[in-house]
C-alpha cells in the first residue's frame, strides 16, 4: 500500500488511525504524538487530512480553553466533525464545526466544541 503522507517530527507516535472520510475525500482520525504512547489517551491527537497535508485539529480555529482532542471520529459533507477530548482532563463527545472562509466556502478548520 502507497503511503499518502509521512509523519512530521510534530507525528512522532508510530500509531495513527483513520476514522472517517466524507465524499470530498477529507479523512479525519487520531494519532499519537510520541513513541511508546497509548492511542486515544491525552496526547493523542485529533487529525484531518485533505489534499496530502495532515493537519492536528488542536492547531486550528479558535481553541476552547482547557480542550486536548484527542480523537475524529467521522465528518459529514459539510465538514462537521465528531470526536473525543479531554477538558480539563475529563473525556467528552465533541463537536466540531466548520469555519466559513473569506470567499464564502467553508474549511474543515475547527470553531468552539460544543
Amino acid at each position: 500500500m502507497k503511503e499518502h503522507w509521512s509523519p512530521s517530527a510534530r507525528w512522532a507516535g508510530p500509531r495513527g488511525r483513520a476514522f472517517g472520510v466524507n465524499d470530498a475525500g477529507i479523512v479525519v482520525g487520531g494519532s499519537t504524538t510520541v513513541p511508546g504512547q497509548a492511542f486515544g489517551q491525552s496526547g493523542s491527537h485529533a487529525f484531518v487530512w485533505q489534499a496530502g497535508v495532515m493537519r492536528d485539529l488542536n492547531d486550528l480555529g479558535d481553541a476552547a480553553p482547557g480542550w486536548e482532542l484527542i480523537g475524529a471520529l467521522a465528518i459529514n459533507d459539510d465538514g462537521y466533525i465528531v470526536g473525543r477530548g479531554l477538558h480539563d482532563g475529563d473525556s467528552h463527545a465533541l463537536l466540531l464545526t466548520p469555519l466559513p472562509q473569506d470567499d464564502g466556502s467553508q474549511t474543515s478548520d475547527r470553531s468552539h466544541p460544543e
